[in-house]
């Protein structure tokens, strides 16, 4: 669970925004064994409880087929409001809340 960070779903990359970087970073880690960020609620971009290509998929919908928002915390940084497996110790950039 994410516990007190706090981090925006989809900023895979923790710059604050969420991007077509965002989509290259989820598909690099899942594909190119990159290791493992502190915040994977950060690239659980549907909310699911797990990282998978859809994740990238959703933050393309999102962004560039009018499809529904990202899943909270989105578009400004929180805590996640759904419980799953997925750490989240601290978010990128971010300090503990």
């Amino acid at each position: 669970m994410c516990g007190r960070a706090r981090y925006i779903r989809g900023d895979a990359n923790g710059d604050g925004r969420v991007n077509i970087t965002d989509m290259t970073i989820t598909l690099a880690f899942l594909f190119q064994s990159q290791p493992a960020p502190d915040c994977l609620d950060q690239f659980d971009s549907d909310d699911d409880g797990k990282v998978d290509t859809a994740d990238a998929l959703r933050i393309g919908q999102a962004l560039y087929l009018h499809g529904p928002p990202l899943a909270s915390p989105f578009p400004s940084a929180g805590t996640d409001p759904t419980a799953d497996g997925l750490k989240c110790e601290v978010a990128s950039g971010q300090d503990p809340a």
